[in-house]
């Protein structure tokens, strides 16, 4: 099975020292949509250094069903990510628009 560890050991732009938190709960494939999504940007994309970013266990950072969150019985995986990119926020808005990632917050 393919682990967010080796998407982050195979990704451009992206490295094990970045606050994943809880690596091993994290999606591979957000790994590598968020490498990918990257590279069309243009710009650096930074991981939020606050805890939760990735993975968070605590109910109280994220709305209730946040895919922030590992909820049995839907996902197995952390399938979201806060970040700060580099350029301009409608420039990220527009590419994260056409990576059909949702729940978008500025």
């Amino acid at each position: 099975m393919i682990t967010a560890r080796d998407s982050i050991k195979k990704a451009n732009f992206f490295n094990l020292e970045e606050n994943w938190g809880k690596i091993d709960l994290v999606h591979y494939r957000l790994v590598e949509v968020l490498d990918i999504y990257r590279k069309f940007l243009g710009s650096r994309v930074h991981i939020s250094p606050l805890d939760g970013a990735v993975y968070s266990d605590d109910t109280s950072q994220h709305t209730s069903k946040s895919w922030h969150y590992v909820i049995p019985g839907r996902n197995k995986f952390s399938r979201a990510i806060d970040v700060f990119p580099d350029c301009e926020l409608y420039e990220a808005f527009i590419m994260a628009k056409r990576f059909q990632f949702t729940g978008i917050n500025f």
